[in-house]
């Protein structure tokens, strides 16, 4: 079908007439396509017109968002106005596909990725769950046996630790904010949770250094004590925490 003609004609048959009773404004060339408010940019339809001429504009131009989005507001029925099924299914797809697209490209622009909807959805979650405690997924055996089985299988694949731990260095070195609240959020777990703490757990602190010392005996490049620059930085800031106890103790 001729979209364009049929549009033509219902705009030349509007100019040449003059209509008596309801009618609504119409942009002969759309605002969001450079349309202006003149009086030549201008003609009177009746409210069914108005709908088949939104219609006709998303047929001859389907990539205009504005466009489409603009037909479907008009399928928002009133007690007056009733819209045809059938037409308000096919604009209904069109939107949606085109909200799709958007968002798919537009990531930060879905009203769930909003730091509000984030922060809405993070009280309602607690909230839930502390009313509703059995929906917890910690508090599910299955689920905290599978993550339990998914968490033993990445840590007995080095390849996957590897891939991950870069990764997340990465984004911590592009991102100091994320650095700043990670350590905050560590800091105050430590401080809430002391036993926690892997300076004050014999164990924890005995599989640290025995640790180190295999590290630093296949990788002694990586050894501080034999880094010049390494040692200069440590015996700076020895020095300088020695000074500041100094005047501390007066």
């Amino acid at each position: 079908m001729n979209y364009q003609k049929h549009y033509d004609i219902l705009m030349n048959r509007a100019k040449n007439r003059l209509l008596e009773g309801y009618s609504e404004r119409h942009h002969i060339i759309p605002r969001c396509m450079g349309g202006t408010d003149e009086q030549d940019n201008l003609v009177a339809l009746t409210a069914e017109e108005h709908y088949v001429a939104h219609q006709l504009l998303v047929k001859m131009y389907p990539d205009n968002d504005k466009l489409i989005y603009a037909a479907k507001m008009m399928t928002i029925s009133g007690s007056d106005n009733i819209r045809n099924n059938k037409l308000y299914g096919w604009l209904r797809v069109k939107f949606s596909a085109s909200m799709k697209e958007l968002l798919k490209n537009n990531p930060e622009k879905h009203p769930m990725n909003s730091p509000e909807a984030k922060a809405k959805r993070s009280v309602f979650m607690k909230e839930f769950l502390k009313n509703n405690p059995e929906k917890n997924p910690s508090k599910n055996p299955e689920t905290r046996a599978k993550i339990s089985a998914s968490m033993t299988e990445y840590y007995n694949n080095p390849e996957a630790r590897a891939k991950q731990s870069a990764s997340t260095k990465k984004y911590l070195k592009n991102n100091p904010e994320a650095r700043a609240k990670m350590s905050a959020s560590r800091k105050e777990f430590l401080k809430n949770n002391p036993e926690k703490n892997p300076s004050k757990n014999p164990e924890a602190r005995a599989k640290i250094s025995a640790s180190k010392k295999e590290l630093y005996k296949n990788n002694p490049e990586k050894n501080p004590s034999k880094n010049p620059e390494t040692r200069a930085k440590m015996s700076a800031s020895l020095k300088e925490y020695n000074r500041k106890k100094k005047l501390a103790n007066g």
